[in-house]
């Protein structure tokens, strides 16, 4: 279920954005068949992809997980730094 209100909300913005399923696919180096199941909710993005989809979407990460209908212009989102996280959830 939350697949599905995330997917749709990444094709609102997408939309919203003027920019087609190729051209995000194209930013993210995934393909029309990627994003369209992402968009279905029949995949998750990777968590490793979120930054650089928010960035796509110019939404930050808070939007991405509440559906902000309104975001503001965001800074960019920083990528993902693996060594950062297994330190931060290390016990």
């Amino acid at each position: 279920m939350e697949q599905i209100k995330i997917g749709t909300y990444i094709s609102e913005r997408r939309k919203a954005l003027g920019l087609r399923q190729a051209d995000l696919g194209a930013k993210l180096s995934y393909s029309v068949q990627a994003i369209s199941k992402m968009e279905k909710g029949q995949s998750s993005p990777a968590g490793a992809l979120l930054p650089a989809l928010c960035n796509a979407l110019n939404i930050t990460l808070e939007d991405l997980f509440a559906r902000n209908e309104k975001p503001e212009k965001s800074k960019p989102v920083p990528p993902f730094d693996g060594l950062t996280f297994a330190h931060n959830v290390s016990f």
